[in-house]
Order: structure tokens, then sequence, then C-alpha cells
């Protein structure tokens, strides 16, 4: 008597991992390798393992996108509240600036901070595509246009 071929297991277990193969499968459920080729054929599995990584690699993208996220809203308060502290203990101790340089400098130091806690400081910008691969991708200026031959 012939056993019955659980196919949900085997393409279960195909999709499973990129590494995983038809072969690896026919010899896992010891089903002959020619049965299964024809019935991933068939039901093209291979388009559904590529469309299943890439929904994988969209949800994980998005997963870091939303963690990153919060991190720098908890950074971004954390440095609001150390410079209203900062502010409070120059008040206290009346220290405040003496000359004009002295504000011009006291807010670019404030701009600079700000700018580094918002992560605007880096001239380019990591980018996640979905190949799984970061590149950094120059930022462009406001009405600056993007060379297409680069």
């Amino acid at each position: 008597m012939q056993k019955r071929i659980e196919w949900t297991d085997i393409f279960t277990f195909y999709l499973s991992a990129d590494s995983i193969t038809l072969r690896d499968c026919a010899e896992k459920f010891q089903v002959n390798y020619d049965v299964v080729r024809q019935k991933a054929s068939k039901k093209k599995w291979r388009q559904e393992k590529e469309k299943t990584r890439q929904v994988a690699i969209e949800i994980v993208e998005e997963k870091i996108s939303t963690n990153i996220a919060k991190i720098n809203e908890k950074h971004i308060k954390i440095a609001l509240a150390l410079q209203k502290e900062a502010m409070k203990a120059m008040v206290e101790r009346g220290i405040s600036p003496t000359t004009a340089q002295d504000i011009l400098s006291w807010i670019a130091a404030g701009v600079k901070i700000e700018k580094r806690a918002l992560g605007m400081n880096q001239p380019t910008q990591p980018k996640i595509e979905t190949t799984g691969k970061i590149t950094n991708e120059p930022l462009l200026e406001e009405g600056e246009q993007k060379d297409k031959s680069a």
C-alpha cells in the first residue's frame, strides 16, 4: 500500500528556510525527488517561496523602523529633560551669556545637539532596501534633483 504524501507538510518545510531545497524536501519526507519537483513546478513553490521571503523582509524592515523611531523618541525626551534641567540650573546660579557672541555660540551649540539627537547631523542616511542590504544614499537639499546617471 502506497503511503499518503503530506504535501502541506512538505511545502511548509520548503518555505521554512531559504537554504532548504526541493531535494532536501524529498529526502526528509522520503518522496521521490522527481515527484516533489513536479508538484513544486505545478504549484509554483519557488515563486511562493520568493513571495514569502519578500513579505518576511518587509515585516522585519517595518519592525526595525518602528524600533528605531521608538528609541529616537526616547532619546529626544531624555535630551529635552536634560536641557530643561540645565536651563533651570543656569537660572538658579545666575549663569547667562554676557555678549552677543556668547548668545550665538550657545544657540549654535543647542542646534547642533538637537540635530545630533534627531540624526540630522549626517550627510548620508542609511537606507534599508528590500534586498536586505543597507546602503548609504546621499541626502538631497531642497530643490536638488537626484542624478540619474549615478
